[in-house]
């Protein structure tokens, strides 16, 4: 700001209802002013597959004729896939991801990122995959139930 008036929410109480990991960039952006709560998530994250089969599916790719890939779509998804498989599984595959976001997740858990979307969403993730060049590749894409895909 310039300091030219008020920040455009002085005055007023923000509760951020996400998790500490995700709530850091809104807390940033509610300072303008605004007094930050921080509440708990209003929702609550439950793997739909067991940590076994999490494990199968990361050997079963791991398994597969170059090349292999998994594409992360969401921080949820890699936090959940690394912490059942752990990093070392996905070594044998590139592993893609959405955004910069998913990218320091993923190093954060001991993995890295071979392909990071330009454009934020699963659709420019699979552009950009395209564009690498994935024709006959095998390809991961452990998302929540409902997601778009």
């Amino acid at each position: 700001m310039d300091g030219a008036g008020p920040l455009p929410l002085t005055g007023r109480r923000i509760l951020v209802t996400r998790t500490r990991e995700q709530g850091r960039r809104p807390c940033r952006q509610a300072a303008c002013g605004g007094r930050v709560r921080r509440g708990g998530p209003l929702i609550a994250t439950v793997p739909i597959a067991e940590p076994e089969a999490i494990v199968k599916i990361a050997v079963t790719i791991a398994a597969e004729p170059a090349p292999r890939w998994v594409a992360f779509t969401s921080a949820t998804a890699v936090r959940l896939v690394i912490g059942a498989a752990g990093a070392p599984a996905l070594s044998p595959m590139q592993v893609a991801a959405v955004g910069p976001r998913h990218r320091c997740c993923a190093r954060r858990r001991g993995s890295t990122a071979d392909l990071i979307a330009i454009d934020h969403e699963a659709a420019g993730l699979a552009a950009a995959m395209r564009e690498r060049g994935i024709d006959g590749a095998s390809v991961w894409i452990p998302v929540a139930a409902g997601a778009s895909r």
